[in-house]
């Protein structure tokens, strides 16, 4: 039987000044604990990580992460990333610190063989600790994120503006919120993705609260649209499965041969869904990532 566990970490505050903030990312990063779910299996030389997309938790890779568990047999560890879910508040908000707590994470838990799913902002992160730490995976499963510097779209920093604007209202439950957000994001599902942020955190609370710090994560936008290594200065040659949502503008077929500069050893697959493919083709994406663990399985045994 599959046992699920979910440590909850407690938010602390934002450390310091912004001049030793800045000072200090100039050094090794720090990392923070991880909250996490876990998915036992009974493989104890290998491991899978999830790590979700920009806004959101644990919980959207919940169904997948349950679902790779029965073919593989590996432990999956589905986790919130810094700023987000219940892990901690803390700055900087920035590709480099996501890794390191991923690094730290998967030290803490002495894990080896690791698959590591990254959807989005998670797949950033994850290509950023394959590049930095490239000995701690085995493989690199990216969705539907390229590791090319863009401008960050408007939308962004208005979702974020709607989720203030939702806190600062006071509100009692997700349908008074909802109608809030609506002024700022006309997709009634998106809505529903951010408000899984909205939550009473006492019982004995008068309104519900964002458990994630939007300022934070609005100052880090800008930084959030670049990533490193343009110039291909590292790689990550190891496998790597690169996954397009065919109806999603975030990863276009014309940065393939930018994502091949980085990760020479890239498969590229498209599958026909929106931007949140595991939500969208669940099954098609567990059974290809299950083939690819498969796989890495068998040119282990030789």
């Amino acid at each position: 039987m599959i046992r699920i566990t979910t440590r909850k970490i407690n938010q602390f505050g934002t450390p310091l000044i912004s001049v030793l903030r800045r000072a200090y990312s100039n050094t090794t990063p720090r990392s923070v604990e991880l909250a996490y779910e876990k998915e036992d299996g009974n493989r104890i030389d290998e491991a899978i990580i999830l790590c979700h997309g920009w806004i959101g938790s644990k919980q959207n890779m919940r169904t997948v992460s349950r679902k790779l568990a029965t073919p593989t047999q590996s432990p999956s560890y589905n986790l919130d990333l810094r700023n987000h879910g219940s892990s901690p508040h803390a700055e900087p908000h920035d590709y480099a610190h996501m890794a390191a707590d991923i690094a730290a994470f998967i030290d803490t838990h002495q894990l080896q063989n690791v698959t590591l799913i990254g959807h989005s902002l998670g797949g950033k992160a994850g290509m950023e600790l394959a590049l930095t730490h490239p000995h701690l995976l085995r493989r690199l499963v990216i969705v539907d994120i390229t590791p090319k510097s863009y401008e960050t779209r408007p939308a962004f920093y208005t979702m974020t503006e709607g989720m203030q604007a939702v806190e600062r209202a006071g509100v009692r439950s997700r349908r008074q919120a909802d109608a809030i957000l609506a002024k700022y994001e006309p997709r009634a599902e998106l809505r529903k993705y951010l408000l899984t942020n909205m939550v009473y955190t006492h019982a004995n609370d008068t309104h519900m609260h964002c458990k994630i710090p939007v300022q934070i994560i609005n100052n880090a936008l800008t930084d959030l649209g670049t990533f490193p290594y343009q110039n291909a200065e590292k790689q990550f040659s190891k496998p790597t499965t690169i996954l397009k949502a065919l109806n999603s503008p975030f990863l276009n077929h014309d940065d393939f041969l930018f994502v091949r500069k980085l990760f020479p050893a890239a498969e590229f697959t498209t599958i026909k869904s929106g931007h949140f493919v595991h939500l969208d083709e669940p099954d098609t994406f567990t059974e290809l990532v299950a083939s690819h663990i498969e796989k890495d399985r068998r040119g282990a045994a030789g």
